[in-house]
């Protein structure tokens, strides 16, 4: 397949952004946490540079994991991959439609309605039922040069088998079509827990997925992968990014954590003020009682440090401003083993 991966410069409102024109051919990088997560987020910031305003009939636009540099989901030869497909399924006679829009000097092709998809050389494409449809700004056209972000996540259980859930958010609003996102906003997304608020917008967001499942019986999840199928219509890049945010690895101890779900799903365990405990409940997936490191002076009720009964007893040495004092010895506080330090 004859492909196109070039760099060439963009100017946004005196602003110059180097991209990436993508074509025929994968963006790979490999994650810092490999495999080990229960919990990530992928995004990237992108555009699409057309040679004229009318409907692409074919592209595939893949966002997502796979296993290794070699064997992408794009291959033909296919460990395990595991993503979002933007512009319909990528199987063999999908629909795959880029629709032109001028939306008033600022255009923008929306694009089929995406699926998530699993990817291994035995079985081949598995897909979901359609979830959603999102944006792509023409970059190099129209009164405005703008970069839309697209991001994936994904939930699956400790150990890479098993149910998933996935959210896709990007750019759906013909208002929010006119804004151009600048690489800061797709960091910005990244790290939000929930649904992405960027550039004082709230992104839109697919259903949940869930009906696909996910496995690393064929190779780690452990790349990221971007494909962009047409050659004539390159996709524009201009940052990409992953935030593992459960991992399934103590970062300390690189041991792996003893949840079954890889990741916090019990509330906070809450007790009256002065209730004594003699131990934390397992809670779901633990094998054991929980631990509280801290501090600790003879007593097992519940408290901050330096309090008693549940509420503070302590309240701080205060001085007039401007005033510098010498030889005085903080309060040592109830239960502190030392005079407090600043630092």
């Amino acid at each position: 397949m004859p492909f196109t991966a070039s760099i060439v410069q963009r100017d946004f409102y005196t602003v110059y952004d180097k991209t990436l024109l993508l074509g025929g051919a994968s963006l790979l990088r490999s994650l810092t946490y490999g495999a080990a997560w229960s919990r990530i987020r992928i995004g990237a910031l992108v555009g699409v540079a057309p040679n004229s305003t009318n409907n692409v009939s074919d592209a595939i636009f893949m966002l997502g994991l796979c296993s290794g540099k070699n064997y992408p989901a794009s291959s033909y030869n296919t460990q395990s991959g595991f993503g979002f497909s933007f512009v319909g399924s990528p199987v063999v006679g999908g629909a795959r439609t880029l629709t032109y829009t001028a939306n008033s000097g600022f255009p923008y092709y929306s694009m089929s309605s995406g699926v998530v998809y699993r990817k291994t050389t035995p079985v081949g494409f598995q897909v979901s039922a359609a979830a959603g449809s999102f944006f792509l700004p023409l970059a190099s056209t129209g009164t405005q040069k703008r970069r839309f972000p697209v991001f994936v996540d994904i939930t699956r259980t400790l150990g890479g088998s098993g149910p998933t859930s996935v959210t896709v958010y990007g750019v759906a609003v013909a208002g929010t079509a006119q804004l151009d996102f600048r690489p800061d906003h797709l960091q910005d997304g990244l790290d939000q827990i929930g649904t992405p608020t960027v550039y004082n917008t709230t992104l839109s967001a697919s259903t949940t997925i869930t009906s696909i499942g996910i496995g690393d019986e064929f190779g780690p999840l452990d790349t990221f992968e971007i494909f962009w199928s047409n050659n004539a219509f390159p996709l524009e890049i201009y940052a990409l990014g992953a935030v593992v945010i459960n991992p399934t690895i103590d970062p300390v101890t690189r041991a792996p954590y003893a949840s079954t779900a890889g990741g916090g799903i019990d509330f906070s365990q809450q007790y009256p003020a002065d209730t004594q405990i003699t131990d934390f409940a397992y809670g779901t997936g633990f094998t054991d009682a929980g631990t509280i490191y801290g501090f600790s002076y003879g007593t097992t009720v519940i408290n901050l440090l330096g309090t008693s009964g549940g509420v503070p007893t302590d309240t701080f040495d205060q001085y007039p401003l401007g005033v510098v004092t010498s030889g005085v010895t903080l309060n040592a506080g109830t239960g502190w083993s030392s005079y407090g330090s600043i630092y």
